[in-house]
């Protein structure tokens, strides 16, 4: 009975793990891939020409949908620790600049990946780190199904 017990343990916390307690990682998408998803979604590239950004951000791009009500952004940093440092920045500014007491969150992390979901009446942000890159896409929450779709088209 006892062997029992203990097998039947380990067999639950093993499928547990193995289903989505965070023992699978993501593999990280690109910029290509991110363009290619947010064009075929019908989103229009916005232009960040006299942007400066830190010297760890290799790539950045940003689309929009035509009424501005949703935004997606993309982020290929140097390394995962800048990519883990925006993270955490993006992470705040939510936290910080929406006031959290109408929000409700959720948070997920793995090996190589993290994701927080923000979400009232009226707002959405998803964000996630895969490795040393950053998907982050804010909207109106009638968008919110087209941010998780592009989220999605690149397995984030």
């Amino acid at each position: 009975m006892k062997k029992t017990l203990i097998l039947l343990t380990l067999t639950v916390a093993t499928t547990l793990t193995l289903t989505g307690c965070g023992i699978f990682s993501k593999t990280k998408s690109d910029v290509a891939s991110f363009e290619s998803a947010a064009t075929n979604a019908g989103l229009q590239s916005l232009s960040i020409d006299g942007v400066s950004l830190p010297s760890n951000v290799e790539d950045y791009v940003v689309y929009h949908d035509a009424d501005m009500t949703y935004q997606v952004e993309f982020y290929d940093l140097s390394n995962t620790t800048a990519a883990e440092n925006l993270f955490n920045n993006l992470v705040d500014y939510v936290e910080d600049e929406e006031g959290m007491g109408t929000f409700t969150n959720s948070r997920v992390s793995s090996i190589n990946y993290a994701t927080n979901t923000y979400g009232s009446g009226d707002a959405y942000y998803y964000i996630t780190r895969v490795d040393d890159t950053v998907f982050f896409g804010h909207t109106e929450s009638a968008g919110k199904d087209a941010v998780k779709a592009i989220s999605d088209a690149i397995g984030y």
